[in-house]
C-alpha cells in the first residue's frame, strides 16, 4: 500500500469513528442521558457511513471499505427500531394531538398561530410558552374553548409556561410549581372516551432523570 493510500484508508477509517460510536451508543442500552441523545442521530450517521463507503469502494480501499461497511451493520441494526412503520391508523373515532416545546424566548406569533392551525388538531399541549405568545395566547387558541394553563415561572430564557388546551372538555386538572417547567396535567373527555393527558418537558433518559 503506498502512503497516499494509507493515508486515505486512515482518514476514512477515523470519518467512520463517530458513526460507529452513535451505532453503539445506540445498542448499548445505557441509561446516560448523554448516550441516549447520542443515539437519536442513527438515520444522519448511517448517511455519512454510506458516503464513506460509496468513496472507499471507489477508491478501492479495501480495508476503509470493510470497515464501512461494518459501521454500517451496527448503524442499520441500531436504526431499525426507529424506521416508520408505514403503517395506517384503522378507520373509526380517533384523537388528533399537537404538541411542541415552543422554546422560551421564541416570540414569533405568526409562526406559532400558522403551526397549530395547520394542524387542525383535536387537543393542544405546549411546553415553554414564552411571554409575546403568552400575551397572544386568545388569538392562539381560539378554537379550543377547553384549557388546562399552568403557572407562569421564570427561567434562563425568560418566562414561560406550559398548557393543555382542547375542542373537549377538561377534567382532573393538576398544575406543578416546583420544577423549572412545572407540568399539566388533565382527562379530555374524548369520543373515544376519556384520555389522560400530561404536558411536561422531559429530560432524558424519562421519565425525570437527572445524570
Amino acid at each position: 500500500m503506498t502512503p497516499a493510500r494509507l493515508v486515505m484508508t486512515g482518514l476514512a477509517l477515523l470519518g467512520l469513528g463517530a458513526p460507529m460510536a452513535v451505532g453503539l451508543a445506540a445498542l448499548s442500552g445505557i441509561g446516560h442521558r448523554w448516550v441516549d441523545i447520542l443515539a437519536q442521530f442513527t438515520a444522519p450517521a448511517l448517511l455519512v457511513a454510506v458516503l464513506i463507503a460509496a468513496v472507499t469502494l471507489a477508491l478501492r480501499l479495501r480495508v476503509a471499505a470493510g470497515g464501512a461497511g461494518l459501521t454500517m451493520l451496527v448503524l442499520m441494526l441500531a436504526f431499525w427500531p426507529q424506521a416508520p412503520s408505514g403503517s395506517r391508523a384503522e378507520d373509526g373515532p380517533g384523537v388528533r394531538v399537537y404538541w411542541a416545546n415552543l422554546y422560551a424566548a421564541n416570540a414569533d406569533v405568526e409562526a406559532i398561530d400558522r403551526s397549530i392551525t395547520q394542524a387542525n388538531a383535536d387537543i393542544v399541549m405546549i411546553t415553554e410558552l414564552g411571554a409575546v405568545p403568552d400575551a397572544q395566547m386568545k388569538r392562539l387558541l381560539r378554537s379550543y374553548p377547553h384549557r388546562a394553563v399552568g403557572p407562569r415561572v421564570g427561567g434562563l430564557l425568560g418566562p414561560n409556561r406550559s398548557l393543555i388546551a382542547s375542542r373537549w372538555p377538561l377534567s382532573r386538572k393538576t398544575y406543578g410549581v416546583k420544577w423549572e417547567d412545572p407540568p399539566v396535567s388533565a382527562v379530555a373527555e374524548t369520543p373515544l372516551g376519556p384520555v389522560n393527558l400530561i404536558a411536561v418537558h422531559l429530560t432524558r433518559p424519562w421519565p425525570y432523570q437527572y445524570q
